[in-house]
């Protein structure tokens, strides 16, 4: 597929200036904000297709959103043909005191100027606004939050700091992945019965001063101003699909909406 570079940024909103770090961050934030994380497809059964040009559709054309195989196919696409030195990386979520999950996550390394950054719009709720430099023990302020990357058996961790102590959020290993990789978590993250999400409906868009999310049907909203919490009625959320995360209710996919609730 040739890589439509002008309609990416358009999506996105964003012209490129200044250095390669600075049109780097800036790619990442403005993704963040224009593309959702959006699970709809998986949750009503149709799948994920990772075929570049469908991606394109989907994620742009359709202005649709996605989640980190797609999310981040997207984006690596995109640096490459900006130029950048730019691969995915298979990873591993940490599960609370279990440890690092299967290989279901996909993650983006960026080589620039004898640097390797870490670069993630998929991943969701802790999910950093800018890429981190991959050095070990460095705490990096991003959006709000405080991480790190610490070297592990085979590869990295990345950290996030949660009530002033670090724990593991992301692992992933030194060496490359291959297609296969992305295409097999791919498959059983959008296929397989007991993936979460294929149970519940998941939506997220960073915001200038912090994060609009939908599970199911609460809507949370997190700024400067606090949180707020909104139950929707069933009727109500495809407007809410549009207002705050651009999704058109002709590209929503079927869904009884009705079955969507939020134990409280």
């Amino acid at each position: 597929m040739n890589f439509n570079l002008n309609d990416y940024l358009l999506r996105i909103g964003y012209t490129p200036a200044g250095s390669d770090k600075d049109i780097l961050f800036a790619v990442h934030l403005a993704h963040l904000r224009s593309i959702p994380f959006e699970n709809l497809n998986v949750f009503a059964g149709l799948g994920i297709s990772l075929a570049p040009e469908d991606l394109f559709r989907k994620l742009v054309t359709d202005k649709r959103g996605g989640f980190c195989f797609e999310m981040n196919s997207l984006l690596c696409d995109a640096l490459l043909a900006m130029g950048f030195d730019a691969e995915g990386r298979i990873a591993r979520v940490a599960r609370p005191n279990v440890g690092f999950g299967p290989m279901l996550h996909r993650i983006n390394l960026v080589r620039l100027g004898g640097e390797t950054w870490v670069a993630d719009v998929g991943f969701g709720g802790d999910v950093f606004e800018q890429p981190l430099l991959l050095e070990p023990e460095l705490v990096q302020r991003r959006g709000g939050a405080d991480y790190r990357l610490m070297r592990i058996e085979g590869g990295w961790s990345i950290q996030i700091s949660r009530g002033g102590e670090f724990s593991d959020m992301l692992g992933f290993a030194d060496g490359r992945s291959v297609p296969e990789d992305f295409e097999v978590g791919n498959f059983y993250t959008s296929r397989h019965p007991t993936s979460g999400f294929a149970m519940c409906v998941m939506c997220a868009r960073a915001i200038e001063d912090g994060r609009v999310s939908l599970f199911n049907n609460r809507l949370t909203v997190r700024d400067s101003g606090g949180e707020r919490r909104t139950e929707l009625a069933a009727q109500d959320i495809p407007g809410a699909l549009y207002e705050h995360f651009g999704i058109a209710p002709e590209k929503i996919p079927p869904i009884d909406w009705a079955r969507l609730t939020v134990s409280t």
